[in-house]
């Protein structure tokens, strides 16, 4: 179903998952591929090493005397390696083989489909209560939440390049030529890095190397403003972060942030829950991975248990004759 977004997984995930109406967001960086984020901040730094070059003097030299301004056109891809977690899915395709292989315990899971619209409907409302552990327990309204999806762009680095220069170039040539004295705001400095931030942040966690593209991946995301340069200089403020707890409009929480050994690590993640009414609303389908035993029947009986309403869900064994 296109209008589907796919979820493979192992039996005990998916019994998770239904129990208590949640996915996990993990860390980035455990993902299964290697140039997860770097190959799109690989791309950047090349480009504003090469934007650099193209300024004025006058801008070189402000930039000499301004090391952290600098430091976006020699070294941004460290301005911009906060935390990043990540819950991936399979758009559009419910029974495939190569992800019953690889996500779904060699066929022996299953696969859960979600109306991708109401997904979508996550990200359109900007304000979003922010929760935190401060002493007063209250929960206060903030717009620094970043929630972002979308499909992900199988790209190379050279064309990754192209497309950044077009949208960065704007951006660096009113820099360029702003008077970097001014003394009334928008400050040329800050609106600077402000709109950089704005326009690109966003895409290191949707661009992946083209031999994934077979994969057709969604991902849902969340953009932390932990960075590892707090480290042993803000403990505090890190433990203030990893402690926040966000709520959507209709009920959604993010969980503060949490630890699951996985791949000889221990694994950073935060857990999306959704409500009840939420929930059921978004779950579209359920097939039964081609070397799972189960029965329909099976899975309905479970799904009846867990109070979903199965006339409304396509369940179904998958027709792939892999053993």
């Amino acid at each position: 179903m296109n209008n589907e977004l796919c979820y493979y997984c192992d039996l005990s995930v998916f019994k998770s998952i239904i129990e208590n109406r949640e996915f996990w967001l993990s860390d980035i960086h455990f993902m299964n591929d290697s140039s997860e984020e770097s190959l799109f901040l690989d791309a950047l730094t090349d480009v504003m090493k090469k934007m650099r070059e193209k300024l004025s003097d006058s801008t070189k030299s402000h930039l000499d005397r301004n090391s952290f301004i600098d430091s976006f056109f020699t070294n941004i891809k460290h301005n911009y390696k906060n935390m990043l977690y990540i819950c991936c899915f399979t758009d559009g395709k419910n029974d495939d083989l190569s992800q019953w292989r690889g996500y779904a315990s060699d066929g022996t899971g299953l696969c859960i489909g979600l109306k991708k619209n109401r997904i979508k409907q996550l990200s359109k409302s900007k304000c979003i209560a922010k929760h935190t552990d401060d002493q007063d327990g209250k929960s206060h309204v903030s717009t620094s939440f970043i929630f972002a999806q979308h499909e992900i762009y199988y790209s190379n680095k050279a064309d990754i390049m192209k497309e950044l220069e077009e949208i960065i170039a704007p951006i660096v040539d009113e820099y360029d030529t702003a008077n970097k004295k001014t003394l009334s705001p928008p400050f040329p400095d800050s609106k600077f890095t402000q709109e950089l931030f704005k326009k690109i942040h966003h895409f290191k966690a949707f661009y992946k190397n083209q031999s994934f593209k077979p994969e057709k991946e969604y991902r849902i995301c969340f953009f932390d403003s932990l960075h590892e340069d707090a480290i042993g200089k803000a403990d505090d403020a890190l433990m203030k972060n990893m402690k926040a707890k966000y709520t959507f409009p209709n009920g959604t929480e993010l969980s503060e942030l949490r630890f699951r050994v996985g791949r000889g690590a221990l694994i950073p993640y935060r857990v999306l829950k959704f409500s009840k009414e939420t929930f059921d609303q978004m779950l579209s389908s359920v097939t039964i991975g081609p070397k799972n035993p189960m029965s329909i029947e099976d899975v309905k009986y479970f799904l009846i248990s867990n109070g979903i309403e199965t006339s409304k869900i396509e369940i179904k064994k998958s027709e792939s004759t892999y053993q």
